[in-house]
């Protein structure tokens, strides 16, 4: 396992080249910090800068951030894409009144994954609010209303009634549900519950996480218990699992498993499905760490995280300010049979998964600065700090590798630069798994509200991140005093840009020099500019008096900082950036004297290819005519020959066989000739003996006068007849 004390490290800013282009940005940034929402929460909100403890009244959500008042008992919001483009809707905001108010103290909201839902979290209850529709022209709630009632469902009422000792310690939207509205709830009774909103009274499904827990008792047992870590503190869903049926291949059920975090720092496990009643697994553990460690890596955990990578990796809190990042691995992950659970649709099954063969591996231990190191002004020696709190893990939705840290003494965020490497090993096993074990991670301490040992808690009251290719990328923290600080995430430690063409593989042979030196000389430089402290922005309590002793100490302790981290590191990376380009300089004028001479090479060896070519012209006009001249000769010799060849043997065959067939056809021909006189005289003698033939004109001619003929007959006949009529004949 490797230690590696971080410190603390500023984020880094947008950079100067991005200025013209994220002006909107900064802007509504600027706005936000001035915006009337804040003015009217830390007036009214003037009992929370008393908490010593953080709080997360804060969320945002589709570039809207959505903050908890607890004095009217409602939720304020406004959109920040207004602030952005800077319209009419700039400095409104609206407050979502509860139908029925939450009667505890909220510690934290949550939205659901769809946000129809916002949870409103404490420690004796939980109340659901339904977000309201949304409509006009800036598709504000109820199309811009000032207060906008919002109907409000409780969680458990009966039961944290009726429970007086028991409170809800986590509370989470389960990932696995399909209508969005199951929620899963850590009591501190040491039971795992999860309630749908339809039927908020009783719980669907209940895990007891400890055999030997009697509820029965009163909550002595329960603070013992505590006291010795034995209770489960914190929660988190890991990677959703394909589970098959071992009776039948065609059942499928997907489940989510629930890592569990103790308070004595042992981590336990079980699967769940939201919905669903036939999926019965028992609760698994303590999942075994490695290395092992005598404290079981400390023995006062307070918060747990899951980064979804492959393979996850766990994120375990303790309240002194110690981080365990630990990798889940499986035993035997290539045994397609730890995929599969046995479930059958009886509630009465007990089924068993394959939790048990998972095993948590340690990769690193990083410590917070919870308030900055400072030293004694007589003495000059550092003053040992013992505060501890209660740290609560934030996910970032910008990026995988990053995470954050809220607790009473400030802000931290977590890079993790060895999780790409790490997630590129599982993926090909080109990688190698020493140079993923040489990264670290990198905490950037963001904001500081207990800058010095002696000074008092302040409390940050909320964190949340907002991602959107308008408002960009920007941390938005609450403090106790109720004003809001953006922080723009412009971090140095992103992942690796897609590669150039010219680093990619070629069939080259590389060069020596660079099989020496594998990493680049841009990631050396950052290497050596990486702070592993710097100066945090500093928020403390405004009831603080700081004395000019600790103004001392502060002002040291910045010196410090920046003459270490800063000057003697840029320092050093100006001597290996001078030490580099001179070394580049005389390679540069070694190279270019080799172009030089490589340049009077390559004249060279053009006058002798020219010269060449003509040469090789020359040479094939002489080869050709030596080639006719040969070919001439051998046909004169060919001629003078007194044998005859084989093409003149086959010629003369050919032509005998001609002559033959010249014959031939000569004989055919005088045949036909006879056959055709005979057949002319045939014909003729027929054309004279023929009968002779009425010629047309002829036939037409007889046809008039036969034609005039009968008409002169037929006017006799009918003269005949008028004579015989005439004479009564």
């Amino acid at each position: 396992m490797r230690y590696s004390l971080a410190g603390v490290s500023r984020v880094t800013l947008v950079d100067e080249t991005n200025m013209a282009a994220s002006s909107n940005i900064e802007d509504w940034r600027n706005l936000l910090k001035k915006h009337p929402l804040f003015e009217l929460i830390a007036s009214k909100n003037t009992e929370s800068r008393n908490d010593n403890d953080s709080k997360d009244i804060l969320t945002v959500k589709d570039g809207e951030i959505f903050i908890w008042n607890a004095e009217d008992s409602n939720i304020l919001t406004t959109n920040l894409k207004n602030l952005a483009l800077n319209n009419d809707r700039t400095s409104a905001y609206q407050a979502l009144l509860c139908t029925n108010p939450p009667v505890f103290d909220v510690q934290r909201i949550e939205f659901s994954l769809t946000g129809h839902h916002l949870a409103l979290i404490g420690e004796r209850g939980l109340t659901v609010v339904q977000m309201p529709r949304r409509w006009g022209k800036h598709a504000d709630f109820e199309g811009g209303k000032e207060k906008v009632s919002s109907r409000t469902v409780n969680i458990g009422e009966r039961f944290f009634a009726s429970s007086g000792n028991i409170k809800l310690l986590q509370a989470a939207w389960h990932p696995g549900s399909e209508t969005d509205t199951h929620l899963v709830l850590l009591t501190s009774d040491d039971c795992l519950r999860i309630f749908n909103i339809a039927e908020p009274y009783e719980a669907e499904q209940t895990f007891a996480l400890s055999d030997y827990y009697d509820h029965s008792l009163a909550g002595g047992k329960t603070s013992i218990m505590a006291a010795l870590g034995e209770l489960a503190v914190a929660f988190d869903f890991g990677p959703a699992v394909e589970l098959k049926s071992k009776g039948t291949k065609e059942q499928k059920e997907i489940a989510w498993p629930v890592y569990l975090l103790r308070g004595n720092g042992e981590v336990y496990a079980v699967l769940t499905s939201a919905g669903s009643k036939r999926l019965k697994s028992k609760v698994v553990g303590p999942l075994t760490m490695h290395p092992p460690a005598e404290d079981n890596y400390g023995t006062d955990a307070c918060s747990l995280l899951c980064i979804h990578s492959t393979p996850p990796v766990l994120v375990i809190a303790t309240s002194d300010g110690n981080l365990y990042h630990c990798v889940v691995l499986n035993k035997g992950e290539d045994d397609d049979s730890l995929s599969e659970v046995s479930w059958t649709g009886t509630e009465a099954s007990t089924q068993y998964d394959t939790l048990s063969e998972t095993s948590l591996y340690v990769y690193e231990r990083v410590e917070l600065e919870l308030s900055l190191t400072t030293v004694a002004v007589e003495t000059d020696e550092l003053i040992e700090d013992d505060f501890t709190c209660p740290i609560r893990l934030h996910t970032d939705p910008s990026t995988k590798d990053r995470y954050h840290c809220l607790h009473s003494a400030g802000v931290h965020a977590v890079v993790l630069p060895w999780l790409n490497r790490l997630e590129d090993f599982t993926e090909s096993s080109s990688e190698s798994l020493l140079e993923v074990g040489q990264q670290e991670a990198v905490v950037e301490h963001i904001i500081c509200t207990k800058p010095l040992p002696s000074s008092p808690a302040c409390p940050v009251m909320g964190l949340d991140i907002v991602d959107n290719h308008l408002l960009g990328t920007t941390l938005i923290i609450l403090t106790a005093a109720m004003e809001c600080l953006t922080v723009p995430l412009v971090t140095s430690y992103r992942s690796s840009p897609p590669p150039l063409l010219s680093s990619l593989a070629s069939e080259k042979i590389p060069s020596p020099l660079r099989r020496l030196q594998r990493e680049p000389f841009d990631q050396y430089i950052r290497k050596i500019l990486r702070r592993e402290s710097s100066n945090p922005l500093l928020r403390s309590a405004g009831r603080t008096d700081l004395t000019q002793q600790q103004c001392f100490q502060l002002l040291s302790r910045a010196t410090q900082v920046f003459r270490e981290e800063y000057i003697q590191k840029q320092d050093l990376a100006r001597e290996e950036i001078e030490k580099r380009a001179h070394v580049l300089k005389d390679q540069k004028q070694h190279q270019q004297k080799d172009l030089d001479h490589c340049r009077m090479l390559q004249t060279q060896l053009t006058e002798n290819a020219r010269e060449s070519a003509e040469r090789y012209e020359d040479c094939v006009e002489k080869q050709s005519e030596i080639l006719s001249r040969i070919q001439n000769i051998l046909r004169k010799l060919e001629e003078r020959s007194p044998v005859l060849s084989d093409a003149e043997k086959n010629m003369q065959k050919e032509l005998k066989a001609m002559s033959e067939k010249i014959t031939y056809f000569k004989k055919s021909l005088d045949l036909v000739k006879v056959k055709m006189n005979y057949q002319k005289q045939q014909k003729s003698r027929q054309t004279r003996t023929s009968r002779p033939m009425i010629s047309g004109s002829q036939t037409k001619q007889l046809k008039s006068v036969l034609k005039d003929q009968g008409d002169q007959i037929t006017q006799l006949v009918k003269e005949v007849g008028e004579l015989k009529t005439k004479l009564d004949i």
